[in-house]
């Protein structure tokens, strides 16, 4: 789906290159029907995504191991976003590596945490692809009507941790928080990273964004309250 946008597209995201940059090589954005193809495709595979991850959590409960299957999926989750370039060597040496670390956390490791932990790898990198893809579709997009399929909410928890502690975020006194963004009118979630001072009013935001990963909204967060030294959090 990324070779649609160009070869030298699919290159920066593999290098793991800014968005900013990506989006720059863009020469020329696919047609709208195009476009429409690729969601439809791009929602097939967040479809499966979801109902293999419902498969896998269903018949572990039943089993009684979903807490060891969950913490073998975040181990896997959590290794893929180490690497930056998701190519087949890319993800040959991860797998080595997570087996490292698997097995330095003991010698007599569960094997349904061992298993877990590779589907994650592999589940991890998808969503690492999958989140780039649709910033480069916000960018070409102009029908509003589109409406992609949304992963499910135990998989994205997975994928972005903030999301659970999200609340308690601070920085230099400030209290950071996400928020939805409810002026937006098309059928894409927008939301936006906020500051509030000690009264719990908000002084400083981000722009609306339709990034589904809040610790990308609270990094521009953290950079614009370093670059406005003259507001506080008194």
């Amino acid at each position: 789906m990324l070779v649609a946008f160009g070869a030298s597209v699919v290159q920066a995201v593999l290098k793991d290159l800014p968005l900013n940059q990506i989006i720059s090589l863009i020469k020329k954005c696919p047609t709208q029907p195009k476009l429409k193809e690729l969601i439809a495709k791009r929602d097939k595979l967040v479809t499966q995504l979801n109902g293999i991850f419902g498969t896998i959590t269903t018949i572990s409960a039943s089993l009684g191991f979903l807490s060891l299957v969950l913490e073998g999926l975040k181990l896997g989750v959590t290794a893929a976003k180490a690497v930056p370039t998701p190519t087949t060597a890319g993800i040959a040496s991860l797998l080595i590596e997570s087996e490292k670390q698997i097995n330095n956390l003991s010698k007599t490791v569960n094997l349904t945490i061992a298993t877990a932990a590779s589907f994650g790898i592999f589940l991890g990198i998808i969503i690492k692809l999958l989140n780039m893809l649709d910033k480069l579709f916000q960018h070409c997009v102009e029908d509003q009507d589109m409406n992609p399929e949304q992963l499910n909410e135990e998989i994205n928890a997975l994928a972005n941790p903030t999301i659970i502690d999200i609340q308690n975020n601070t920085y230099k006194g400030f209290t950071l928080g996400v928020k939805i963004d409810e002026t937006n009118n098309s059928k894409y979630i927008r939301r936006y990273a906020v500051a509030q001072n000690k009264q719990g009013v908000d002084v400083l935001r981000t722009d609306s964004s339709f990034a589904s990963d809040p610790s990308v909204l609270i990094s521009q967060l953290k950079f614009i309250i370093d670059s406005s030294p003259s507001v506080t959090a008194e």
